[in-house]
């Protein structure tokens, strides 16, 4: 659920912190690589007639900077337990 009015975001879909491994993430990031590609299309269609401001670019890169935002640590995380299952 994106609120753009108080400027926060939530996606049910996001696995919570602690219990993501490393398909859930590499999911998320296709998921913020669909969102890019979107805004990019949209900014690029200009065959539409519909003014910028109505192309919903930056809804969408505000979703994709909440979900990049998200996660960074958790891909941090992933990398700490890797570094510490290979010291094993």
């Amino acid at each position: 659920m994106t609120n753009l009015s108080d400027r926060t975001f939530r996606n049910p879909s996001f696995i919570p912190l602690g219990s993501k491994d490393a398909g859930s993430v590499r999911d998320h990031l296709y998921e913020v690589e669909a969102l890019l590609r979107t805004a990019l299309c949209a900014f690029q269609n200009d065959t539409t007639g519909a003014p910028m401001s109505a192309r919903g670019i930056d809804s969408t890169l505000e979703v994709a900077l909440h979900l990049l935002g998200d996660l960074g640590p958790e891909i941090e995380d992933l990398q700490l337990k890797a570094s510490a299952t290979e010291a094993h």
